[in-house]
This record gives structure tokens, C-alpha cells and sequence, in this order.
């Protein structure tokens, strides 16, 4: 199962420039690790679910280029998937553009696969899907269903 997976970040070619820092990261890298960052706690008033998130804000330039290098290995080793894969992502991800959800399932080989596209009205980044209130119920109840017929499925083999 994949939820707002990347395997590109930035795609000229499809006018998708999700981050334009990313292409000065090696020379801004030579000078700084990250900047603007901080611990964010939450916001104080109600978002679908958001103001629960904790985690770090800010532009980590050597961690990005890292990613970057993957995700070409990443993408370079798509169609080695076989397994069954459940795609989850919102039309409106800020982080990930939604598109990377079709460049997974075109180039994966899974005879199996499923995507489930959300499409939120909020003004969260709208990226951790299965943290949103929205959502999350029905998400889950897929994605309980989506594994059960698998498994039912490998069961009548």
C-alpha cells in the first residue's frame, strides 16, 4: 500500500514545480543543512484533524538531495512491484503532487492494483491522509477491505 508516495518531486516536463528551492539544494548544501525549521506542535485551532500532527517544519537542503538521489532509484525499480498495491492520495496534496500516484500504477507490474483518490476541501497540506478526520474512516474501512480480498483471494489458490 502506498499513501501520497513520491517518485518525483519536481516534473518540468508536466509543469509540476512542487518545491523550485530544489533545484539550488547542491549549492545552497555546501553552505547550510536546513533552515526555517522548528518542532511544530499542532496548530491551536480545529483542521480535520491537523492541529494533532507534531512533527518538523522547515527546508532540510542535504535531506532533500538525499531524497532526490532516491527517488530516481526509486522510480528506476517500479516495475520490479508485483505484489498486489493499494494507491491512496489527495488531488490537492501539497507536498506531493498527485500526480506521482499515476506515474506509480503505470509503471508498476502488479496485476492487482487499486487507487483510491481523495479530493478534500481544507487548508491542511492534505498529505497524511489517514490523519484527517475527513477522511479517514472510509479510508480505512477501504483499505481493511482492499487486503481482505486479497487475502480471500490467495486463500482459494
Amino acid at each position: 500500500m502506498s499513501v501520497a508516495a513520491p517518485v518525483f518531486l519536481n516534473r518540468l516536463t508536466e509543469g509540476i514545480i512542487m518545491n523550485p528551492l530544489s533545484y539550488f539544494a547542491r549549492t545552497v548544501a555546501l553552505f547550510i543543512s536546513s533552515f526555517g525549521t522548528e518542532v511544530y506542535h499542532g496548530s491551536e485551532k480545529a483542521n480535520d484533524g491537523d492541529e494533532n500532527w507534531i512533527g518538523y517544519k522547515g527546508q532540510f537542503v542535504r535531506a532533500g538531495l538525499s531524497l532526490m538521489g532516491a527517488l530516481k532509484r526509486i522510480r528506476k525499480n517500479l516495475p520490479k512491484i508485483t505484489v498486489p498495491l493499494l494507491s491512496l492520495h489527495d488531488t490537492g496534496d501539497s507536498t506531493i503532487h498527485y500526480r506521482n500516484q499515476s506515474v506509480i500504477l503505470a509503471e508498476i507490474s502488479s496485476e492487482i492494483q487499486r487507487k483510491i483518490t481523495t479530493s478534500m476541501d481544507a487548508t491542511h497540506s492534505k498529505h497524511i491522509l489517514l490523519m484527517y478526520d475527513s477522511v479517514r474512516d472510509q479510508l480505512m474501512k477501504s483499505i481493511l477491505e482492499f487486503f481482505s480480498e486479497i487475502e480471500q483471494k490467495e486463500e482459494k489458490e
